[in-house]
C-alpha cells in the first residue's frame, strides 16, 4: 500500500465534491486547501483554525509548479 502522505503532501484542491461531516475530519493539520472550490460555509475558516494551510505546493523536487497528482489524497485526482 505504501506509506501515507506526510502533511507537505498533502493538498485539496478543485470541486469539494460530494463530502459530508468534514466537521469529522479528525487531522486537518498542515493539509494545503489552497485552490479548493465549492467548499461549504465555514470550512475554510474551520480549516485554518485546525491547522490547515493555503500555499502554492512546492512541487516535484521543490520546484514550484510541477505538482505530482498521484500524491493527491483526494479520489480521482
Amino acid at each position: 500500500m505504501g506509506e501515507p502522505p506526510t502533511p507537505q503532501e498533502v493538498w485539496f484542491e478543485g470541486p469539494f465534491g460530494d463530502i459530508r461531516n468534514w466537521q469529522a475530519i479528525a487531522f486537518i493539520r498542515d493539509a494545503n486547501i489552497l485552490g479548493i472550490e465549492g467548499a461549504p460555509e465555514g470550512f475554510r475558516a474551520w480549516a485554518l483554525e485546525n491547522g490547515a494551510v493555503e500555499r502554492e505546493p512546492a512541487g516535484v523536487g521543490g520546484v514550484p509548479g510541477e505538482v505530482d497528482r498521484s500524491k493527491s489524497t483526494i479520489a480521482g485526482q
